[in-house]
């Protein structure tokens, strides 16, 4: 598992901008795996609310948090459930790269 890498590029000609939150879920020996989340904004977008980046960001971080939560795996023959993975995260790298 990686860590949460974030990408902020502008797009088109008009000034959009593209926020991209990208995750590897590959795990030993697993098919290739990548979770991803994107958010596009115009520039009159920004212009009227300022805040709604700085929500995007927020609403976009807690969904790749619900994949950080535990991987769990049920058992039918036992009936138990077992922890397979935790997924860790950081947004340390935030904008960054």
């Amino acid at each position: 598992m990686s860590k949460i890498q974030w990408h902020c590029t502008q797009i088109g000609v008009d000034g959009w901008l593209l926020i991209a939150a990208d995750q590897d879920l590959t795990g030993p020996n697993d098919p290739e795996s990548m979770l991803g989340h994107r958010r596009a904004f115009h520039p009159f977008q920004l212009d009227e609310d300022p805040q709604a980046l700085a929500r995007a960001i927020g609403e976009m971080s807690e969904v790749m948090a619900r994949v950080q939560l535990p991987l769990m795996q049920f058992d039918p023959e036992t009936g138990e459930i077992s922890i397979v993975q935790a997924l860790p995260a950081s947004r340390a790298h935030a904008f960054g790269g």
